[in-house]
């Protein structure tokens, strides 16, 4: 199965997507690139570039979600400022865009969501939209989760606070009522019936895997998941995304040893198991010194007969067995 992998630099949607992926047993990736936005305010025609862009960087199938933020009477522009959110920096100065509206009285606004998917074939866009009114006034913290800061402002169509200033027993039934209309669940069921395919052999990402690990190591010959998975990185979005597969090569290791009788290694805080892959051996693990994390350290030769040889596995069919 390929990996599909959502582009966001936005962390508060790339738990949402991570958290409903997971809930529905759909393998999701994520990383962040930097895109040149068309200069066209509308909304569907720049989601569709920044997938293609994705697309062609990673060659991999790819999601990705824009938000278009429409004030329905902004003084001398309706509809401002649509898909330009980020660029009129609206969202980052909600200060200032309330002083703008001060002397407005109809203040109907709406948020629109739009999920794009590409694959290099295909195109398919997902829509949602969130009808409400501007407030008067700041209203809310920072919150976890949130994709916007202009839910501080935004007062939902049938209440009387800001999606950042409701208690959380408003933001539960919010979140209920909404669920069935929101694009990353259209996005997410529509995938799951028609492109997750869970009987596709593995074996092509564990080559790929590998093929990557090697080159990788050449620069971090030891290194865990944590290093980049939550903070800042400095490697490549590829490498990012094949970061993220190590859970899932360690699961398929810990199958195949169960399999063919054989047992990992001891370590400090954890275990692990001796990998050969072409003339090359690691050790690949899972710790809990500092919370749950996998690591990989390139070995010496080893003479160890608790071994897998990742050449002999590749001929075995293999594969993760279902929940």
């Amino acid at each position: 199965m390929e990996k599909l992998v959502f582009v966001s630099g936005n962390s508060g949607k790339i738990s949402s997507v991570i958290m409903y992926a997971q809930l529905r047993k759909i393998p999701v990736y994520y990383c962040s690139l930097d895109f040149l936005e068309p200069n066209v305010n509308d909304i569907s025609y720049i989601s569709k570039k920044k997938a293609e862009a994705a697309y062609q960087e990673l060659g991999l199938p790819c999601f990705v979600s824009d938000s278009g933020f429409y004030i329905d009477h902004y003084p001398n522009h309706p509809g401002y400022p649509g898909a330009f959110v980020k660029r009129s920096k609206v969202s980052s100065d909600v200060e200032k865009l309330l002083q703008d509206m001060r002397k407005v009285e109809d203040r109907s606004c709406k948020f629109v969501d739009c999920i794009t998917y590409y694959d290099g074939c295909q195109f398919v866009h997902f829509f949602e939209e969130h009808h409400g009114v501007l407030a008067t006034e700041v209203c809310g913290d920072d919150m976890r989760g949130a994709k916007s800061n202009l839910w501080k402002v935004f007062i939902p169509e049938g209440y009387h606070s800001t999606l950042a200033g409701m208690a959380s027993k408003e933001k539960l039934q919010y979140k209920k009522e909404n669920e069935k209309k929101s694009a990353i669940l259209q996005f997410l069921d529509w995938y799951q019936e028609n492109r997750l395919n869970e009987e596709k052999d593995n074996k092509e990402e564990i080559r790929n895997f590998f093929d990557w690990l090697e080159e990788f190591t050449v620069t971090y010959p030891r290194f865990s998941d944590n290093q980049w998975l939550y903070s800042p990185y400095d490697i490549s979005p590829n490498s990012h995304i094949q970061l993220q597969y190590l859970p899932h090569i360690f699961d398929f290791l810990e199958l195949y040893s169960s399999v063919y009788h054989i047992p990992p290694e001891d370590d400090v805080g954890g275990q692990y198991y001796a990998v050969k892959y072409h003339d090359k051996f690691y050790a690949i693990g899972q710790g809990n010194s500092f919370g749950s994390y996998y690591g990989v350290g390139v070995l010496d030769d080893v003479s160890s007969e608790n071994v897998i040889d990742i050449d002999e596995v590749l001929i075995h069919n293999i594969q993760k067995k279902k929940n």
